[in-house]
């Protein structure tokens, strides 16, 4: 998001859109092989995604996007591209739910908000989640820091 005219869509976007909710919509937790000791060494993989569905009816309009995050801990592989057992893998999907407040916005716009202003939205709900999942499973929690925004 470097350029000028992403920057204004995306503040037209956040001056039109108010968030009302964010809700736990789907997870996953599986536990595949035993934690390795604390010296052994462990991969931690990130994964994310999320699409989006604006309302089309008369009455006041909404935005939801759903937003998925995963991590796995596993076990290096022979080489940098291979991985061996995966220790578990932790996943969520969370909907962000926002209200129109003033007029209607383009696509870019929309994909723009959905893309960055969701994921800082959701995002303490998916670290509160990843840290309490592995605490009540009795594993250590892959390291997920705090979002600050976009490096691009």
């Amino acid at each position: 998001m470097n350029s000028q005219k992403d920057r204004g869509l995306l503040k037209q976007a956040a001056e039109a859109l108010q968030i009302k909710d964010v809700v736990l919509y789907g997870f996953r937790f599986e536990q595949e092989n035993p934690l390795p000791n604390e010296a052994a060494e462990v991969i931690q993989q990130q994964m994310e995604g999320w699409r989006y569905q604006k309302s089309d009816a008369e009455g006041p309009q909404w935005l939801q996007v759903l937003y998925r995050f995963g991590a796995r801990l596993v076990q290096p592989g022979e080489d940098d591209e291979s991985v061996g057992e995966t220790y578990y893998t932790i996943e969520a999907e969370f909907m962000a739910h926002y209200q129109f407040e003033d007029g209607d916005l383009s696509e870019d716009a929309i994909k723009l908000f959905a893309k960055y202003n969701t994921k800082h939205d959701v995002w303490p709900f998916w670290r509160e989640f990843v840290f309490a999942t592995c605490q009540r499973a009795r594993v250590n929690p892959p390291e997920i820091g705090l979002y600050s925004g976009p490096c691009e």
